[in-house]
């Protein structure tokens, strides 16, 4: 790919199918689009906590503890976290 591509780098649209669809070419597809998920987080850190949270509670299908697990916190951790950014006694 680097010997065909005219540029400096070689883009993932520079790939074959075949390469796209190699165990190697998906996971590099996977990691692209979670690096580019990760680069839309707010630069806020109380926003992009907020964020993460949601992004966890939605994964874990609303079980706080599986949430927290995701995080790398404690269930009451999540709880606080939660707490500061709603405002309210959980």
């Amino acid at each position: 790919a680097a010997a065909l591509t005219a540029g400096r780098r070689v883009e993932i649209s520079h790939l074959s199918e075949r390469i796209l669809g190699s165990e190697a070419g998906r996971s590099y597809t996977h990691q692209k689009k979670a690096a580019q998920a990760d680069e839309s987080l707010p630069l806020n850190l109380r926003k992009a906590e907020s964020v993460l949270i949601e992004r966890a509670l939605r994964q874990a299908g609303g079980q706080k503890t599986k949430a927290a697990e995701l995080l790398g916190i404690t269930r009451e951790g999540l709880r606080k976290k939660l707490q500061r950014i709603t405002g309210e006694a959980l």
